[in-house]
């Protein structure tokens, strides 16, 4: 069982924003003027700086915010710094490529007077570049409305409930619960966000989703950097196996996967091939009723492009995740 959860005493608690932020000025401005905005009065903005070249430190301090230099540590280190040095009993999080809506903190404060939640967060709006990656991003947007059918990073829609994790990029945590897991696992990215709600979930706390908070998330609009991120977010979560073991959805795509293709392989087989064809069909349907629920039908063609795009890098990376050594856990936070 968790500990007891001190009452938000102070009306408003003082709230601790923290942007993780490396080589961001084409955006951070956009973001730290969008929590200028928020309609939440008592709120202090650090810039978790990991090791930037550009003018990122410049531009937020402009902005008033505190920069905190992580010297290249990494996304995971670099916010338990900016936590560090930081004095709200709730801890907020968002992305130097994200702008949040004025009642960001508002709505999510409010959330985490529920019992037992020690953390709170909402969806998001995947914005892409345009230009000559217009096409492209068209096609990754239609991805994620897929992908958000069954996997929690692109939630979005239905009403507020209890959830295993919110996205960093738009999430609150209570001090306390955030200090007793030891914050995020240095070392870990991408998937730190996860490992941490995960860690949370073992104490027996519980994630508050409220989709009506949408940051808009600027991505990469080409298939270049979509490649590389689905790379990304696939070795993640084979490191996140490798600690933890399996626990997510997203985790039985590569057993399924096998399956699938033990399964094709019974067409070259004249005795199974009739059978075969009947689950092709069954599985082609079933995947029609998909995209007919996500997204409009002349979107089809990307939506299906992306997806086969995502799941080979995905896959890829979650190999390599699986074949790498994993970072240790903070001290005395609970693993399998």
């Amino acid at each position: 069982m968790p500990a007891a959860l001190q009452a938000l005493e102070d009306r408003p608690p003082l709230v601790s924003v923290i942007v993780a932020a490396r080589n961001a000025a084409p955006t951070l401005g956009a973001c730290l003027a969008s929590i200028a905005r928020l309609d939440y009065p008592h709120v202090e903005v650090l810039v978790a700086d990991d090791g930037s070249t550009d003018e990122t430190a410049a531009i937020a301090r402009r902005a008033g915010a505190r920069v905190v230099d992580a010297a290249g540590a990494g996304p995971a280190a670099a916010r338990n710094l900016a936590v560090a040095a930081s004095a709200g009993r709730v801890i907020a999080f968002t992305d130097a490529d994200c702008e949040v809506p004025p009642d960001w903190l508002s709505v999510l404060v409010a959330a985490l007077d529920r019992p037992g939640i020690a953390a709170a967060g909402g969806s998001q709006i995947q914005v892409f570049g345009g230009g000559s990656d217009a096409r492209a991003g068209a096609a990754i947007e239609a991805f994620f409305r897929l992908a958000a059918l069954f996997f929690d990073y692109p939630r979005e829609g239905g009403s507020p409930r209890a959830v295993a994790h919110v996205a960093s990029c738009n999430s609150v945590y209570r001090r306390e619960a955030f200090l007793e897991v030891g914050g995020f696992t240095p070392g870990l990215f991408p998937g730190e966000d996860v490992d941490l709600d995960y860690r949370l979930r073992q104490r027996g706390y519980r994630a508050w989703f409220v989709p009506s908070v949408r940051v808009r998330h600027h991505r990469p609009g080409g298939w270049a950097g979509f490649m590389r991120m689905m790379r990304r977010y696939g070795r993640g979560q084979g490191v996140l196996v490798r600690l933890h073991g399996p626990f997510r959805l997203a985790h039985a795509v590569p057993p399924v996967l096998v399956l699938a293709l033990v399964v094709q392989a019974g067409l070259f087989a004249p005795w199974s091939r009739p059978a075969v064809l009947v689950l092709d069909a069954l599985a082609a349907a079933a995947m029609a009723a998909v995209l007919a629920a996500a997204v409009p039908v002349s979107r089809w063609p990307g939506a299906v492009a992306a997806g086969a795009v995502a799941l080979a890098q995905w896959t890829a990376g979650y190999v390599e995740g699986l074949a790498s050594a994993p970072p240790e856990c903070p001290a005395g936070a609970p693993t399998r």
